[in-house]
């Protein structure tokens, strides 16, 4: 364990560093932390993506540590020495696949084992038994696993059954300040389209097209409202396997020349800029961080009552919520603000001020430094 003058050294350990929240929560981490009292790396077991480029260019240490195939027993001694040469105080881990090989890993250093944190950064779904008896030894191994949001902490106590004196809540945190500093760039694909209609409005999804996302009912609500506010266009940025699938419905319902496919994109706070209402539809969350960018940038949310969502948006104070898969009520709730300007400001304003005050990748920082220190100290005792 390093003295009191030494830096610690905390090694963060998750599946791939593709974009996604998780990896956006690593990426804030590596900014807003305290960088004369701790020295972080990254280790990634699979693909590397946009944010293993991004943790190098604002100087971050990054790896990978190849996971071979969906079971590969080689990758624990390969991560134990690893972690034994990085000489790492703090292990943290996030998500099920990083926590359980990097946790087997360290467990089996014994006395060298590092101070262990695990980061669940949203629901497990249904947890088989055998997974869930996997959960709960570890749990018995890790000083403290963090959630995502109050709603995530429920859930990890209650349904897979956690000691409560090992979970902590600790919310996600933005870096709004890079957003903004990209908020005037020129998008060209929302220029080309207000040249054809200087009148277009754009409302926005920034999410993977995953099953659990349910752009199908975004899709289908869209539709719903074009029909009254032909005007609007849905833009949706992200990938993922459901993309061909999303396209051919967006076809059928007649509806693809206004619903706009982005992909993954590099200039999200330009898009968010000029948006004026950001649409979530999941049947699941934990504490989205596209959400939190959206809400900062001043977007107005109108989502799902899902997950950890009710923790950010109380209904008609700074946004809406309505029931999953209700693509009707989603229609008229994202049509409300729209024909209420007043309500939309009042919205934004408020959605603004929540980020700034307690979702700032300095806040978010400071929980951490403090849990780790407090972590620490308490090693130190024994």
């Amino acid at each position: 364990m390093n003295t009191q003058n030494d830096k610690i050294r905390v090694l963060h350990l998750i599946h791939t560093l593709e974009t996604g929240g998780a990896q956006k929560v690593i990426v804030n981490l590596i900014r807003g932390i305290d960088k004369s009292r701790f020295d972080f790396s990254t280790t990634c077991l699979r693909k590397k993506g946009p944010c293993y480029d991004e943790i190098k260019t604002i100087g971050g240490k990054v790896d990978q540590v190849t996971k071979k195939g969906k079971i590969d027993f080689t990758l624990i001694p390969r991560l134990k020495e690893h972690i034994k040469e990085g000489k790492y105080d703090i292990l943290h881990t996030h998500n099920f696949s990083a926590g359980l090989w990097g946790r087997f890993a360290a467990i089996q250093m014994r006395k060298n084992c590092p101070i262990l944190v695990h980061t669940e950064h949203g629901r497990l779904g249904d947890v088989p038994m055998l997974r869930k008896i996997i959960i709960r030894y570890l749990a018995q191994h890790t000083d403290r696993i963090i959630a995502v949001s109050k709603e995530t902490s429920d859930y990890l106590l209650h349904n897979v059954g956690l000691p409560e004196d090992r979970v902590s809540v600790i919310k996600n945190g933005i870096d709004l300040q890079s957003l903004e500093l990209k908020k005037d760039a020129r998008v060209e694909f929302i220029e080309n389209i207000l040249k054809k209609d200087p009148n277009a409005v754009f409302i926005v999804n920034v999410s993977a097209l995953s099953p659990v996302k349910d752009h199908e009912t975004l899709i289908q609500a869209y539709k719903i409202l074009h029909g009254k506010m032909p005007y609007v266009h849905l833009l949706l940025v992200g990938d993922g396997p459901l993309r061909l699938e999303l396209i051919k419905l967006a076809s059928s319902l007649g509806v693809d020349g206004n619903v706009h496919f982005l992909g993954e994109r590099h200039d999200v706070g330009a898009i968010l800029a000029k948006c004026r209402i950001f649409v979530m539809s999941s049947l699941l969350e934990g504490n989205p961080i596209s959400l939190l960018e959206a809400m900062g940038m001043g977007l107005v949310p109108v989502t799902t009552s899902v997950g950890g969502l009710p923790e950010l948006i109380e209904n008609t104070v700074n946004g809406l919520m309505v029931p999953p898969s209700e693509p009707a009520l989603l229609a008229n709730a994202i049509r409300i603000p729209l024909e209420n300007p007043k309500l939309a400001i009042e919205w934004s304003k408020k959605s603004r001020e929540l980020i700034l005050r307690e979702y700032t990748a300095e806040v978010m920082s400071k929980r951490h430094e403090e849990l780790y220190c407090t972590l620490i100290q308490k090693r130190d005792k024994k």
